[in-house]
């Protein structure tokens, strides 16, 4: 189970209309990240290496839901997105 900082439980999304309800993009990218979508309030966010070591996060306000990458290396990256009660979990390249 995943819970977030208010102790909630949240459901890991493996559902491919709520995975098509988020875009993320553009896919590879090297510096500027955008996040959209219109179905989730989105809360925060983690990059992380492949072996689950969180290296970057944040918050997500009303206005910005963009995250700068241009500080990470070239490689592959997992990348959580935590709305109220979903977490989306996919990988991220970054050139």
């Amino acid at each position: 189970m995943v819970f977030d900082f208010n102790g909630e439980e949240l459901v890991l999304s493996n559902n491919h209309s709520i995975e098509r309800s988020l875009k993320i993009y553009p896919v590879p990218t090297h510096d500027l990240l955008k996040v959209q979508t219109d179905s989730y309030i989105l809360e925060y966010y983690e990059i992380s290496t492949l072996n689950g070591k969180i290296i970057k996060s944040g918050r997500f306000t009303d206005y910005n839901k963009e995250i700068d990458l241009s500080l990470l290396s070239s490689g592959v990256y997992g990348i959580s997105i935590y709305s109220r009660h979903h977490v989306f979990r996919n990988k991220l390249y970054v050139k």
